[in-house]
């Protein structure tokens, strides 16, 4: 990419009172410029060498209003995961 990435907003998603203080929270950004999330999200899916401070980094598309209902639907299949030790 040819300028920094400019984010018009940035916040961690807070954490579910099951989970222990230890566990990474996920960050959400809206970036500012289409095209550049776009680009991020392309060169997160071609890098296989990363450092190995940042092979937990884990880039996802958008998360919707639709998709939010779509994941409730799986609570307890993840409380169950997490009961048993499986990290998600």
């Amino acid at each position: 990419m040819d300028t920094d990435p400019l984010m018009d907003h940035a916040h961690r998603v807070r954490k579910p009172r099951s989970l222990t203080a230890d566990i990474t929270r996920d960050i959400v950004v809206k970036m500012h410029y289409f095209y550049v999330k776009e680009a991020l999200l392309q060169i997160h899916r071609k890098a296989q060498d990363l450092p190995v401070e940042y092979q937990n980094i884990a880039i996802f598309p958008d998360l919707t209003a639709a998709t939010m209902p779509k994941r409730w639907k799986f609570i307890n299949v993840t409380k169950i995961l997490r009961n048993h030790k499986i990290v998600l």
